[in-house]
């Protein structure tokens, strides 16, 4: 499959292992979208990186003895037979736990009772990413209590859409998962704080704040290895 880079880092957002845990990220290569808000836009091109053999990325993710995981992109979907490939191989490595950053514009797969404990970490895209127009709330129907919906807000519009959207979600059918608010890098956390207090107990309960904290500490990793 295509892989952009592999490395070692902390996980700087939501994720099973929660933020600032330790982490091996198999960034993959190539996206169908272009967010405004992607922090890894060199690896939308589906060209970039290398091809690597499932077995040398499993390799890899050994060596650096880590076994925290996050698959991230790129979007992982855009390789659906090889990423469940991958997935299968990297469990046979005993303690492996795996998170599987996706962009939302897929269909989240409900593979088998095997593949169960892998922990989903979904974007819903708001319209400041300029990316709304593919987002469809049935690709979520599969997610559960162990996943999240993450929404990337950078303004009072967005805020309002995620509302919007997170009360679809649920009526839907599609509301086990937890969501997230993430406010953008032109956005003041504060303010997004202040909309989270006002707006607790009045509608969809169990939001949660994410701070991109790999950014706060300036540990991006933009460069294949």
């Amino acid at each position: 499959m295509r892989v952009y880079s592999v490395f070692r880092s902390i996980n700087g957002e939501i994720c099973h292992a929660h933020q600032g845990s330790i982490c091996t990220f198999i960034r993959l290569a190539g996206c169908n979208l272009t967010c405004k808000w992607c922090d890894s836009k060199k690896a939308q091109d589906p060209f970039s990186g290398e091809e690597m053999p499932i077995r040398k990325i499993a390799n890899t993710v050994e060596g650096l003895n880590c076994k925290t995981v996050t698959i991230t992109g790129g979007e992982p979907l855009y390789q659906l037979r090889s990423l469940r490939s991958l997935v299968e191989k990297l469990l046979t490595i005993p303690s492996t736990t795996i998170s599987i950053e996706t962009n939302g514009s897929f269909p989240i797969p409900r593979w088998s009772d095997s593949l169960h404990q892998i922990c989903w970490v979904a974007d819903y895209k708001l319209p400041s990413s300029g990316m709304e127009r593919f987002m469809n709330i049935k690709n979520y129907r599969s997610l559960t209590h162990k996943d999240f919906i993450k929404f990337v807000v950078d303004d009072e519009l967005d805020y309002n859409q995620a509302k919007y959207i997170m009360h679809e979600i649920v009526a839907y059918g599609c509301g086990r998962a937890t969501f997230a608010l993430s406010p953008t890098s032109n956005m003041n956390p504060k303010k997004l704080i202040e909309w989270m207090l006002r707006d607790n107990g009045r509608g969809v309960s169990g939001k949660i704040l994410s701070l991109q904290i790999h950014k706060i500490l300036g540990l991006m990793e933009d460069s294949p290895e």
